[in-house]
């Protein structure tokens, strides 16, 4: 109500126009009540046209009242139709009054944009109007926009001066009108042609109930039919509510059966999904143990996987192992070449010398032959020479010194060269006996070496072939354990399955059990309702 004041005063500002205290009086009098319709009264104020335009305009906008009434007014064409034209539009007012307003020409004109366009007002007073006067072109108009309009019910056209001819229009435009139920046409000039016009559509208008029109002069047996044929109408909307209701019925009953069907329906899907829900779940969980079982398995592989590397790589060490081995035996054998070879060298260097110091030996003998042949045959020239000459006995005395002192000499020179060849031997058996014990010992130790090593890789290859042999049999075991779990799972997996389809052979047994039962239902009422409308009709 303060916006409608509100705006109220914005167009007075905007339009120059001074706010009607009378006005203002009123709209805050409708504020006040509590009742939720709310009712412009402005009957019988003197409402200037500038007023008029203004209301026309909040009008447009208005979404407070529902009843407007402006009866005794006089209120000109001019502010009349800038009243209806915001009436066009408005969606809110549901009873308009114009009552004792001189309404004719065009205002009557006005009117026929009002029921043309707007499709909210179910009442319309116009008593003590001049609407159907002289025939006017507008009331045709008027008539034509009736006929159009699918809202309004009750007409009030009391003293509108409305002949012969506007019941007639009036008349042709209620055939084609659909919506209105009653019209009051008291104290008009309809006469005996308007009033058989009236009765037609009466006969073929199936919605009016009521039709006043006292004071019309048409006949009373005109009126008594007119009274027959709404009385008529009456019964037919009776029956047509009656009818309308027990359908109402009927479909709200065919509705809960429906429901009740649709009910059980979903409880019926909501279990299947909830049966479903659990076959899921329990295919997740074996999905899930074979998942773990498979995870398991791939441990295992992976730690088979892990000792056959590391027999790969003990298969590798044992391999360098020998390969080892076998450059140290090449060692070995090498340095039993190299000392036969060392052995051979010093034999040959040993037979070298001995073969030196007989030559040598031979040499000096033949030496000593040669210096015993040459004292032989001095011994004979001495002989000769004392035989011949003893003159040269001096001579030969020292001969015989001289030869003396080279035989001591020579001995000396024998006994050293023996002493030297002594000590040679000596020396050379003492280099080769220790020459023979080292290499023995280089011997001995290496045959130690080789025989530890020998041991050692003969103990790692019994326990290699020892870790070997329980790896098998792990993996034997392993092999042989994943198999018979696998052959397990599986026959339960079987079993699983074959328990969860029986399961659903059952469920979607009863399913088609129960869906029967209620298709067997579903028709039975069916016939039941079939049965019982046409009695019912009969009774009606």
């Amino acid at each position: 109500m303060d916006q409608f004041k509100k705006l109220y005063h914005e167009y007075c500002k905007t339009y120059h126009v001074e706010p009607n205290d009378l006005l203002l009086g009123e709209i805050q009098k409708v504020s006040g009540e509590d009742n939720k319709t709310k009712s412009l009264n402005l009957s019988s104020f003197n409402i200037p046209e500038a007023q008029c335009s203004i209301l026309g305009k909040i009008l447009t906008h208005d979404f407070i009242f529902t009843s407007i009434q402006l009866n005794d007014c006089n209120l000109s064409s001019d502010a009349l139709s800038a009243l209806l034209h915001g009436l066009m539009t408005n969606a809110t007012c549901k009873i308009l009054e114009l009552k004792g307003n001189g309404i004719q020409g065009s205002g009557t004109e006005a009117l026929s944009k009002v029921l043309r366009k707007n499709q909210t007002i179910r009442t319309l007073r116009l008593e003590w109007n001049q609407i159907g006067s002289m025939n006017s072109p507008a009331f045709s108009i008027f008539c034509d926009a009736l006929a159009d309009n699918k809202a309004l019910i009750d007409l009030d056209l009391r003293n509108n001066d409305i002949n012969h001819v506007g019941a007639s229009e009036l008349a042709s435009a209620l055939k084609r009108n659909t919506t209105l139920r009653a019209i009051d046409l008291r104290w008009n000039n309809v006469g005996l042609i308007g009033g058989r016009a009236l009765l037609a559509v009466c006969e073929s208008n199936a919605t009016l109930n009521e039709l006043q029109i006292i004071g019309n002069n048409v006949p009373d047996d005109i009126m008594q039919s007119i009274a027959n044929a709404l009385s008529k109408n009456t019964e037919h909307r009776k029956m047509h509510f009656e009818h309308s209701q027990n359908m109402t019925v009927l479909s709200r009953q065919l509705q809960n059966v429906h429901e009740e069907k649709d009910r059980e329906i979903t409880t019926t899907l909501t279990r299947m999904s909830l049966q479903e829900q659990a076959m899921l779940k329990a295919n997740k969980s074996l999905a899930e143990k074979l998942k773990k079982l498979q995870e398991a398995l791939d441990d295992r592989k992976l730690a088979f996987n892990a000792l056959s590397a590391k027999y790969t790589e003990l298969e590798a060490s044992i391999t360098v192992a020998k390969q080892e081995n076998d450059d140290l035996l090449n060692k070995m054998k090498k340095m039993e070449i190299g000392h036969h070879e060392s052995v051979h060298q010093i034999q040959r260097d040993h037979k070298q010398e001995k073969d030196d110091l007989i030559h040598m030996q031979d040499k000096l003998q033949r030496d000593l032959k040669e210096s015993l042949d040459v004292q032989r045959r001095l011994t004979e020239k001495i002989h000769d020479l004392e035989r011949k000459n003893e003159k040269l006995q001096t001579t030969v005395h020292e001969l015989h010194e001289t030869i003396a002192m080279n035989d001591r000499t020579h001995q000396i020179k024998l006994t050293s060269s023996d002493d030297e060849i002594q000590r040679l031997k000596l020396k050379h058996k003492e280099d080769l006996k220790d020459h023979e014990l080292v290499a023995n010992r280089d011997i001995q130790r290496l045959k130690e070496a080789h025989t530890a090593s020998e041991q050692t890789l003969k103990e790692q290859l019994s326990k290699l072939e020892n870790i070997r042999i329980t790896l098998e049999r792990e993996i034997n075991s392993l092999k042989s354990t994943s198999s018979t779990q696998k052959l397990h799972h599986d026959e339960l997996l079987q079993q699983e399955k074959i328990r969860i389809k029986n399961d659903e052979e059952k469920k979607q047994q009863e399913l088609e059990d129960r869906l029967r039962t209620l298709t067997s239902l579903k028709d039975e009422l069916e016939v039941i309702i079939i049965r019982e409308i046409p009695g019912q009709a009969i009774r009606q």
